[in-house]
């Protein structure tokens, strides 16, 4: 069976607990106006909220950090990488710092880095590993696998990083052509078949803590049911499909025609209760890619904002209860 780190860094078990205690506690703040349309997606998403213990907590942080990056993925860029730009308004590595502490203070257990661009090309990162490990959290970061600098795999080395490399085809000319780095990727023969070079020094270091993430659309489908039906497929996976929004030049298509079995406990995972998505500007978002209703937390407001915003602004009351999440399907599969 296919799994995630997110299964074994937080289990269901523990994001029922959260989730429960979120809803509890957002039923303390709703207005009065909005009580019966909170209790009844409340009953149908959470039942049993009513005897947990309100307890406002965020127990998984994706952060967006303000970097570039080495490869265009035309199919599939959210950024726009070819002409990204440092700007004031991106936060600041004291800011993260605040953010991290901020976090850990909420209940924060995993902190997972998606972008902007390629995360290991942040000049401080090896400073953000040492930062979430004092905070006794863990950290998944999401890497094209271009390239790994040594001070990151002496972070790996730690203990307490875990990474997912993108891998959407086991042939290396769809792998070039679909990430298209700046630098091509080495590639490697190994004990779980084809893949980058990257991808094997973090193997050769741990095994358990290094699995790939692969985006599937009709361009690679059949290259997915490769990479699922061989030997990496005892590694950790994240298998899901691409999301037709973004600014990557190219992509014309985006929707699957058949997808490879999920490995997703949760449908809509950017709308979990417990999840935070925090931008590279610093604002909480309702979801990963398409970005409204922004809230600034640079200024260590990420606890008050979490503890209320989901109460008072419609989107994100939608965004963290919408039919399809996580919470829901570990209920009914009770």
């Amino acid at each position: 069976m296919i799994h995630t780190f997110e299964d074994t860094l937080f289990p269901r078990l523990l994001r029922s607990e959260y989730a429960l205690g979120n809803v509890a506690s957002d039923a303390l703040l709703m207005p009065v106006g909005r009580h019966t349309q909170f209790h009844t997606a409340a009953n149908l998403l959470y039942p049993g909220w009513q005897k947990a213990q309100p307890c406002p907590r965020i127990g998984v942080m994706s952060l967006m950090l303000p970097v570039g990056c080495n490869a265009t993925c035309p199919n599939i860029c959210y950024t726009d990488a070819e002409n990204w730009r440092r700007k004031s308004e991106h936060l600041t590595t004291d800011q993260l710092q605040t953010l991290i502490n901020e976090f850990a203070k909420q209940g924060g257990r995993l902190v997972r880095i998606i972008g902007d661009g390629e995360p290991l090309l942040y000049r401080e990162m090896a400073t953000l590993c040492q930062w979430i490990r004092d905070a006794n959290m863990q950290l998944v970061v999401f890497s094209n696998g271009v390239a790994i600098p040594q001070t990151f795999l002496q972070e790996y080395e730690r203990g307490s990083v875990w990474v997912y490399l993108k891998l959407w085809s086991e042939r290396e000319a769809v792998q070039q052509k679909l990430v298209a780095p700046r630098t091509p990727y080495v590639y490697c023969h190994g004990e779980m078949g084809l893949a980058p070079q990257s991808f094997y020094q973090l193997w050769q270091i741990q095994p358990a803590r290094v699995g790939f993430q692969v985006m599937v659309s009709s361009i690679n489908a059949e290259d997915v049911t490769l990479i699922l039906s061989g030997p990496k497929r005892t590694l950790p996976m994240l298998v899901e499909p691409f999301i037709a929004h973004g600014a990557g030049k190219g992509h014309d298509e985006f929707k699957p025609q058949s997808l490879p079995p999920s490995t997703k406990a949760c449908s809509k995972p950017p709308r979990s209760s417990y999840l935070a998505v925090v931008n590279s500007q610093g604002q909480l978002q309702p979801g990963t890619f398409i970005p409204k209703d922004l809230v600034s937390v640079k200024k260590g407001q990420l606890l008050s904002v979490w503890q209320s915003v989901f109460a008072t602004k419609t989107l994100f009351y939608r965004g963290r209860y919408e039919e399809g999440c996580l919470c829901e399907k570990f209920h009914s599969e009770q």
